[in-house]
């Protein structure tokens, strides 16, 4: 399907509600087990996640004046990503949340809406956190996450345990045990520099 989308910025003046053909895959999203306490995470970071931009159906209302017909946007019913809609203040977003929908003349099919609202909470699950793994979560962070961007969103510099611990309901003595586990099960790996190896002569075992 071709879609011919727009953006609108939230704000008051519209409602925003969940798309009739979402509401299954939200409820879905209710009972999936989260691994960090939404309410233990910095009001920046928490902020700048809902923010984000939304994808629903917008709803219009026409009006004609000096024989020109008129769309104002009333109501926008979200189906992805739905996950923001568990944590919206006041059961809204941020005034400053973008949102892509569809125009006046043009609807988006049913087949495709219900497709994006499941796929947007299933992609939570596909990518969802080991907690046999946090202590491997906290320390890539540590090393991968650029500094400015930590401060930004987390107001320091690194990511502690400490946060971690918070964050997860996890002791820190179970970060030490993964990390000693971690040290046990790691395997000395080679690195091969990629031009070396392409300088190298051929030979079938190169295939």
């Amino acid at each position: 399907m071709t879609e011919i989308c727009t953006v609108f910025n939230a704000r008051s003046g519209i409602k925003v509600t969940l798309h009739p053909l979402a509401i299954p895959a939200y409820d879905w999203l209710t009972i999936l087990p989260k691994l960090i306490d939404w309410n233990t995470l910095p009001a920046s970071f928490t902020a700048s996640l809902l923010s984000e931009p939304l994808r629903g159906v917008m709803h219009y209302e026409s009006t004609e004046k000096n024989r020109k017909i008129r769309h104002k946007p009333t109501k926008f019913s979200l189906y992805a990503p739905l996950w923001p809609a568990l944590y919206w203040p006041a059961n809204h977003p941020p005034d400053s949340t973008i949102l892509i929908h569809n125009s006046a003349t043009n609807q988006p099919d049913d087949q495709d809406i219900e497709r994006a609202a499941w796929l947007s909470v299933l992609s939570l699950m596909m990518f969802s956190v080991d907690r046999r793994s946090i202590a491997e979560l906290r320390d890539s962070l540590q090393t991968q996450l650029p500094e400015h961007l930590s401060r930004t969103l987390f107001n320091k510099k690194k990511i502690s345990d400490a946060d971690l611990c918070r964050w997860t309901g996890l002791t820190r003595g179970t970060l030490i045990q993964q990390r000693q586990r971690g040290k046990s099960t790691t395997t000395t790996v080679t690195t091969i520099d990629p031009l070396e190896a392409l300088a190298q002569p051929w030979s079938q075992k190169h295939e």
